[in-house]
């Protein structure tokens, strides 16, 4: 079903792709590599599918010959040119793009062990290892180290392969990839076999053997089995050995798989003395295409035939084994491959090197735009600053100003109210004297009405009664105009008072001592000297002989009584001056009505407020 789906997947695609060629081929590589690591298969069709490649933009054709390649070795199909990869490794080794870099590099030392250019492969291998320490792919990294480690394995250099080996291990683990951990176990046991740490070759042979169990991998089984038959030979535990051979013969499911077991079986039936049987597994290994393998049986025989004392054919197969040791060392140069890692390795530093002078001089140039961007921003930073403070001073200027003209209008407003209580003062006197007119003329008036009704003939006493009665009249009017402009000059100096109360506020909106109390009365504090001394400056500052004149128009005042006076004075809200004095706020409108009737006199019936604003 799954086959099917993906069949009828690539021919949709492969007609899309036909019918119009200038569509953008992205889409179809995303899903190629989405498919490569489950269904390589799938993703080698779905790339094959498409026409002309090269028609398309730089980089889809650069992704699409990575992934072709990719593709052809994850289905194990033989490189037979690196023309293709190239161009991936040509256009990606311009790029940024770390994880491409090294997917390029891997797969041309993939390309290269397939045509054995294995010198080429160590290098680009090592330019893989290179990049892809700068990504966080794990599994690449992983695969990188894994054919790094196979190159040194066949090198004879076992320390390097296992430091690699053991990188590698580490990345699978990160990749939670469990089967290629096991792979890498298994490259391990052979390494530490090599260097003859058999118990540690043992331990991680069992531990990969123990995964390919669970896994059901029988062919990575065999070749696990092969590995541990080698270990108890080299140990001399022949029963061991043979044991663990036998069985990876059926579990090794290829032909090719089966020559280094049989070589292995002949060397352990030589040991146990039982010749004709080592010989006849032997002689199947000799069909071996293997180097490695060819070199080993060629060997067991001449020793094989030296103890059977034929010595024509001890030296046929020693000749044989001189042949494929040349041919390997042909094919793996170590010195050569050596030299080259070590070409690389000394490329790999002038390159960095090179790199460090160009990010100095990247540096310096970052450094030189950072100190401009700094002087830049200091020396506007700097304006804005003056600026500001230029705003500031102009806006305090201003403030000040205004807060003059305040003052001003309330110096100007008391002065009014000064002499507007002045007038009333002596209109009230005015008042007086016409009210005793009044109260005198009117007590003469009773006396004269019998006169008046009994001499009604004297005009002359006639017209004195008359006289007498528009004066009363007079009076009278006299009386009730000076009340009128009394109520005026009240109504006058509460309008004033009035007028005064805001002025009071306006000075007080910016004033440190509205904060001052607002933010003692946030921490519910009461009133303290500090603040009270504030108090008092700012009431001199509004007006600087309000304390003389409230002292001197109540001058029994207590200190409580005074503060509340200024409060009241500076229209501070009831609700801050209960928390201040610490008093309810009804105590407060008693307290004031017992200050008007206890200090100033007849005046209860004007509120302290009022009362503090005339002032």
């Amino acid at each position: 079903m799954r086959i099917s789906a993906f069949l009828i997947l690539y021919f949709c695609l492969s007609s899309l792709i036909a019918c119009r060629q200038t569509t953008t081929i992205a889409p179809v590589l995303h899903q190629a590599e989405t498919f490569m690591s489950e269904s390589p298969d799938s993703a080698l069709l779905l790339l094959e599918a498409i026409q002309s490649p090269e028609k398309q933009s730089a980089e889809d054709y650069a992704t699409w010959c990575l992934l072709l390649t990719q593709a052809r070795d994850k289905n194990y199909l033989e490189h037979t040119s690196d023309s293709v990869i190239n161009i991936a490794v040509r256009y990606f080794e311009k790029k940024s793009n770390m994880k491409r870099k090294a997917q390029a590099y891997y797969y041309k030392g993939r390309v290269n062990e397939d045509l054995g250019l294995t010198d080429n492969a160590l290098i680009n291998y090592l330019k893989a290892a290179d990049f892809v320490q700068n990504t966080g792919d794990y599994h690449l990294q992983g695969l990188i180290y894994m054919y790094l480690g196979n190159i040194y394995w066949y090198l004879n250099n076992n320390r390097e392969a296992l430091d690699v080996c053991k990188r590698a291990y580490d990345a699978f683990l990160l990749d939670k990839d469990t089967i290629n951990s096991a792979y890498i176990l298994r490259n391990m046991g052979r390494n530490y076999t090599a260097i003859l740490e058999n118990d540690t070759a043992v331990l991680c042979l069992n531990q990969a053997l123990d995964i390919a169990k669970l896994y059901n991998k029988i062919s990575l089984q065999g070749n696990i089995e092969t590995d541990l038959a080698n270990v108890y030979e080299e140990n001399k535990e022949y029963n061991k050995a043979l044991e663990y051979a036998l069985s990876a013969i059926t579990h090794t499911k290829s032909e090719s798989g089966l020559y280094p077991c049989f070589v292995l079986i002949g060397g352990i039936y030589k040991q146990l003395l039982r010749l004709d049987s080592a010989q006849c597994y032997l002689k199947k290994a000799l069909s071996s295409d293997d180097l490695y393998t060819k070199a080993a049986v060629n060997w067991e025989l001449a020793a094989l035939f030296k103890e059977k004392g034929d010595d024509a054919l001890v030296s046929h197969y020693l000749s044989a084994y001189i042949d494929c040791q040349d041919s390997i060392n042909i094919l793996y140069d170590a010195p050569r491959l050596k030299e080259l890692e070590m070409l690389y390795s000394k490329e790999k530093v002038e390159r960095e090197k090179d790199s460090l002078i160009q990010d100095k001089k990247v540096m310096r140039m970052w450094i030189a735009l950072c100190l401009f961007v700094i002087i830049t921003f200091v020396v506007s930073a700097h304006l804005l600053y003056q600026e500001f403070l230029k705003n500031k001073e102009a806006e305090v200027l201003a403030i000040a100003k205004e807060a003059d003209e305040y003052k001003k209008k309330y110096i100007d407003n008391c002065e009014e109210i000064k002499e507007k209580k002045q007038q009333i003062e002596f209109l009230e006197s005015s008042l007086s004297e016409k009210e005793c007119q009044l109260i005198t003329l009117k007590g003469r008036m009773p006396g004269m009405k019998p006169f008046l009704q009994g001499e009604t003939e004297n005009s002359s006493m006639m017209n004195d009664a008359t006289l007498k009665n528009q004066k009363l009249y007079d009076l009278n009017q006299e009386t009730t105009e000076l009340n009128q402009k009394i109520e005026q000059l009240n109504k006058d100096v509460l309008t004033l008072s009035k007028k005064n109360a805001s002025l009071v506020g306006l000075l007080l909106k910016s004033s440190e001592i509205k904060e001052a109390i607002a933010k003692s009365v946030e921490q519910n504090q009461v009133l303290t000297p500090n603040l009270w001394i504030k108090i008092q400056e700012k009431i001199r500052e509004i007006d600087i002989n309000f304390l003389r004149r409230l002292m001197k128009e109540a001058p029994t005042l207590t200190p409580k009584e005074m503060q509340l006076c200024c409060l009241i004075k500076l229209n501070i809200p009831l609700s801050q001056m209960a928390v201040l004095l610490q008093l309810d706020k009804r105590t407060i409108s008693k307290y004031k009505s017992s200050i008007v009737k206890k200090h100033f006199g007849k005046r209860d019936g004007i509120l302290l407020d009022m009362l503090l604003q005339q002032l």
